[in-house]
């Protein structure tokens, strides 16, 4: 609130004041963001490190910053289980649940035709009375490796110049 009060003054000396409020809403300044590689190989079974940084302008203004990941394929997760899923693909993560952020596969796994994506990362800022401002999204792509086939070999006999049946010796 912004008070404004005016008084005037006539050669005799006479006064007259009138005052006033204004209300002044003032919107967050815009966060920073930065996503620090822009690509990055999924692996099945290895945790990927996602690098995010953000910053407000105003730190003393009690504004908060909260990051949202969106693009996140069933079958992968976050290793910070501190952070909120969203349910449709997104997650939220508050500014000091960044540090050692990682992508990794939940308990069901990757589906096996999944292909590559890209993830979304936007960071919004709150002021103390609920007005926001989001920068971005920035897109981080995701390579997905393909899953290296599982199978062992055994040990079989033959003769020569026979045929040899290979399904009786690859388990897998």
């Amino acid at each position: 609130i912004l008070n404004i009060s005016s008084i005037a003054t006539d050669s005799n000396g006479d006064t007259a004041t009138t005052s006033g409020s204004i209300a002044v809403n003032v919107d967050p300044d815009a966060p920073t963001l930065s996503v620090t590689d822009s690509s990055v190989t999924l692996s099945h079974n290895v945790n990927i490190p996602i690098s995010i940084s953000t910053n407000t302008a105003d730190n003393d203004d009690g504004e908060t910053l909260s990051i949202t990941i969106s693009g996140v394929p069933t079958g992968l997760t976050f290793n910070n289980v501190s952070g909120v899923d969203n349910g449709d693909g997104s997650w939220t993560f508050a500014e000091d649940q960044l540090d050692g952020l990682a992508l990794i596969e939940d308990n069901n796994g990757i589906d096996g035709d999944s292909t590559d994506f890209n993830l979304s990362v936007s960071v919004t800022a709150t002021d103390p009375d609920g007005d926001t401002v989001t920068t971005g999204p920035q897109s981080l792509h995701v390579d997905l490796a393909p899953e290296s086939p599982l199978f062992a070999l055994g040990n079989t006999e033959g003769n020569e110049d026979s045929p040899i049946d290979v399904q009786t010796i690859i388990e897998g």
